[in-house]
Formats: structure tokens, C-alpha cells, sequence
């Protein structure tokens, strides 16, 4: 009759539950409990010696050791899976927290007289207020995700973090440089630069405060918009992480072919994950012909509502500034890009940027679903209509649409730009053309 194992060599019996786990080949995971797990393996540990770490044997492991053993490590088990749910609770709540305290910055930024730009360590805006906006010309606008150096010179700013890095390195207690730059109305903006560092890391990012002043000028002055050209590694990067500029036009009719025109455009900026409220773009558009009545019936725009508005060239030029830098995303893309592609010649502006169409997109995700029409998606995805039919109100809701497709697409293995635009190019519906 085997011998019992004494409670000694309970550490011993550990050791040999941890070897004859993986020799059975068995997985214990979420949905296979360790008792499970150690009944398949009793046949082979039922008559096993235990030897204690001294070398010595003490006995024979028993079916009653095995069963004492399991339940104690189910217990272990369950207090593991209860401290991981609690665990879950604290993250939510922290990540909650940090939202919170997010707004309560967003709300005293907005509350400074002076205007507050906060950049990262490569000078991509990530946080301004209000009054930052204000202070700026619309073509100097900060964005984020965009470089601060459409709005001060670049070589001003390298000039500032040189002297501050060298000021941290010197041991300067509160370092920053300051600045004088004209405007094109108004009077001129004093500018402040200052460090956002810390021990582990003497610059990882700096902080830009604007406010007006009368004195004279003595350095620089704000330069316009610099037109960029897309860069290649931006492909690389996560989709989620860049500047999406979702975007829709209104038209006299469906027919760019046959002289139709562009009379709306409206667009919004995503980036983070999120619809940025503060970056969005509308202009109504002369288009120097009439709408017809059926037109009018979907969008409301008549003939005249529309005379005296800007003509094309002036709304692409403004529109080609809002979408520096980042990608365009429309539904239907093939179609708002014909009419800005056929402009190209009179207006001189051309959108050379990626574009990424959500039709494509849900059609990739949805590869079963018969329709990937505007309606059908947002009813698909509970997504509240508001200002249809408009273009910027038809854009907001895209740009609600891309959020909820961008998970979905990751879940396939299509996270970054490169992935995105290699996708799309290899779905039927990308021949569509108007």
C-alpha cells in the first residue's frame, strides 16, 4: 500500500505539479479549471515518488494528495481571477480619472488670457486653447498632430530649445526664451518659450504661451502656411495616431463629367481616436451655374443662396490649408476626389495626400453585407443623424463612422496607413470611377 505524503513535502508535490503539467501537454486557461487540469493528469502522478529538496524520498504521491492539492490551487485560482476583475475595476477607474482631469486642463487653458500651445519633443502641437486660435490668423491656425512651424518659424523655435537645453544644462531653475512676431492685422504677438522636462528626461517637449503687445518689434515674424509634402514614413505610422481630415462636398448634380460643381464643402479632423470639435472646415462655393430643382430637393442649396459665395479657387485654397499634412477620408471618395481632381488645371491646387474612402473601408470589414450606402451604415451602427444631406454635417457623421470602423479594421491586421491604403487598392470597389 503506498505511503501518504507527509505536509513536509507539500513544497516537494508543488515541484512535481509543475513538471507533470507541461509533460501531460496540458493548457490550463480561462476555460479549463486546474482541477480539470489535474484530473487528466492523475494517472501519471498517482504512484509518483516524492523526494524532498534534501534528496531524501518521502513516499508515494496518493489520489487523496492530488485531490487536497487541486482544491488548494483552485482556491489560489479564484483569488487570482478576483484580484485580475478588481485589477480591471482600478484601471477603469484610473483611465476615467485621467479623462476627467483632461477636461478640467482643456477648461482652465480656456480660461487664460494668454494663448497656450503645448508641443512634443518634435514640435507637434498636442494641446492649445482658445484663445490660441484667436491670436492666430486662420491659415496659421494650430492643429493637432500638425507642426507648430506653420504658425513661428521653425529656426526661431530650434533656436529657443538650443538655448533652453543649454540653460537645463547649466542648471537654470525656470529656463525660457521670448520672442516678438508681427501680424498681418492687429497688433504684434509676444511669444514665451518654455521647457516641459523633468529629471528622466531633460526635454521632451516645450510649451508655447502668445498674447498681444505694443512693443516694438525685435526678431521675427509669423510666416504663412508652408505648403508640405506628405512624408513617406508617415505610412507607416497608426492610422489612429495621424490627422484624418474627413471631408464631403454638396454639388449641382452627379455628373463631374458633364460640367457639374462643387457648391459646399465641409470637412473635420480626427486624430487620437477622436472627432477634434474645434478643427472644422465649411464654405458654401459659387459655382457660377444654376442648380437644378432636383438637386435642391436633397441638399436645399438654391441659386440664390449661393450667389456672392466664394468661388472655387478661393474655397480649395482655403481647403487645401485645413487638409495640410494629413490624409483625406470621404464615403465614396472616387467621387468628391473627381470634382477636386478636375480643378487641378483652373485652380492650380492639387490634394496629392492619401485618401481612404469608408464605403471601401466597411466593405473590407463587412465583406458579407450587401450594402455599405451612408444610411445603411449609420443605421448599422447607431450613429444619430443630424444635418444630412450637408457637408459638413455628412462628414461629421463619416468621421463618426471611421471611428467605429478603425477597431474593426485592426482586428484584420490593418492598423497602419500603409495597411489601410494596400487594402483598399485590392477591393473591387476601388475601379469605381465618375
Amino acid at each position: 500500500m503506498p505511503m501518504a505524503a507527509s505536509s513536509d513535502s507539500y513544497s516537494a508535490f508543488e515541484t512535481r505539479i509543475g513538471q507533470l503539467v507541461p509533460r501531460a501537454g496540458i493548457g490550463i486557461g480561462p476555460d479549463r479549471t486546474i482541477r480539470e487540469a489535474a484530473e487528466r493528469m492523475t494517472e501519471e502522478s498517482i504512484g509518483s515518488p516524492v523526494v524532498l529538496e534534501s534528496g531524501e524520498p518521502a513516499g508515494m504521491v496518493t489520489k487523496t494528495d492530488v485531490v487536497r492539492r487541486v482544491i488548494a490551487l483552485n482556491r489560489l485560482m479564484e483569488r487570482y481571477e478576483g484580484s485580475e476583475a478588481r485589477l480591471g475595476e482600478r484601471v477603469a477607474e484610473a483611465t476615467a480619472s485621467a479623462d476627467a482631469e483632461m477636461k478640467q486642463l482643456g477648461t482652465v487653458l480656456d480660461s487664460l488670457g494668454q494663448g497656450v500651445i503645448v508641443c512634443d519633443a518634435a514640435g507637434n502641437v498636442v494641446r492649445y486653447n482658445r484663445t490660441a486660435r484667436s491670436l492666430l490668423e486662420p491659415s496659421h491656425e494650430p492643429r493637432l498632430g500638425q507642426p507648430v512651424y506653420g504658425m513661428v518659424e521653425k529656426e526661431l523655435c530650434d533656436y529657443a530649445l538650443e538655448n533652453i537645453s543649454a540653460q537645463l544644462a547649466t542648471g537654470v531653475g525656470h529656463p525660457s526664451v521670448e520672442f516678438t512676431a508681427k501680424r498681418a492685422a492687429g497688433d504684434p504677438l509676444w511669444g514665451r518659450i518654455a521647457p516641459v522636462a523633468d529629471d528622466d528626461a531633460p526635454l521632451h517637449g516645450f510649451v508655447l504661451t502668445l498674447e498681444e503687445t505694443a512693443r516694438p518689434l525685435s526678431s521675427t515674424e509669423l510666416l504663412p502656411a508652408v505648403r508640405v509634402k506628405f512624408h513617406t514614413d508617415s505610412e507607416q505610422a497608426l492610422l489612429r495616431e495621424l490627422r484624418l481630415v474627413v471631408f464631403d462636398t454638396e454639388t449641382t448634380g452627379l455628373n463631374p463629367s458633364k460640367g457639374d460643381e462643387i457648391i459646399s464643402i465641409g470637412a473635420v479632423a480626427v486624430t487620437q481616436g477622436r472627432i477634434v470639435a474645434e478643427e472644422a472646415f465649411e464654405t458654401l462655393v459659387d459655382p457660377g451655374m444654376p442648380v437644378s430643382a432636383a438637386s435642391t430637393r436633397i441638399h436645399g442649396f438654391t441659386n440664390d443662396g449661393l450667389a456672392g459665395q466664394p468661388g472655387i479657387d478661393e474655397a480649395l485654397v482655403a481647403f487645401s490649408r485645413f487638409t495640410e499634412e494629413a490624409v483625406l477620408v470621404a464615403h465614396n471618395a472616387s467621387f468628391d476626389m473627381e470634382f477636386l481632381k478636375r480643378k487641378e488645371g483652373e485652380t492650380g491646387i492639387a490634394f496629392r495626400q492619401p485618401v481612404l474612402c469608408t464605403l471601401i473601408l466597411s466593405a473590407i470589414v463587412h465583406p458579407n453585407q450587401s450594402s455599405h450606402a451612408l444610411d445603411t451604415l449609420l443605421t448599422r451602427y447607431g450613429i444619430r443623424r443630424a444635418d444630412r444631406h450637408t457637408a459638413l454635417g455628412d462628414a461629421r457623421m463619416t468621421a463618426e463612422l471611421l471611428l467605429r470602423l478603425l477597431p474593426q479594421l485592426e482586428a484584420r491586421g490593418i492598423a497602419t496607413l500603409a495597411e489601410a491604403v494596400r487594402a483598399s487598392r485590392q477591393h473591387p470597389l476601388s475601379r469605381l470611377k465618375y
